[in-house]
């Protein structure tokens, strides 16, 4: 299995395919579901918050396979992930995303969550 770092990635990553948006309904759904995972994953394990459309970053090339992300796949892939509440857009032409590596209220909930397990409630 092929490493970017300490980073293990999936098969799929050097399947020349999955580097063209395909033009099927089906495909190109597990296509984006896939690239929403990879990403979420590899954000987290490497503590990425943010990326650019424009800017290298290790997973939307495959020097392996000469492959590289077209822009419109970056932005698919990317704007699936803000449809989702896994990322937001930083700024109005929708150049750099903010990855979330959970959504807002999962975020929400574990500072619930550590407020009361440490019995910090009412402190104030």
């Amino acid at each position: 299995m092929q490493k970017l770092g300490d980073f293990r990635v999936p098969n799929f990553f050097n399947y020349p395919p999955y580097f063209t948006l395909q033009p099927i309904r089906e495909t190109r759904e597990k296509q984006v579901q896939l690239w929403k995972e990879l990403i979420l994953d590899y954000c987290r394990s490497q503590k990425v918050f943010i990326i650019g459309l424009e800017e290298e970053f290790p997973l939307f090339s495959n020097p392996a396979i000469q492959r590289s992300l077209s822009h419109e796949s970056r932005e698919v892939f990317l704007s699936a992930l803000v449809a989702e509440g896994r990322a937001e857009w930083i700024d109005k032409n929708h150049r750099k995303c903010l990855v979330l590596w959970l959504r807002i209220q999962d975020w929400a909930d574990h500072v619930i969550n550590f407020v009361k397990e440490n019995e910090l409630e009412d402190v104030l």
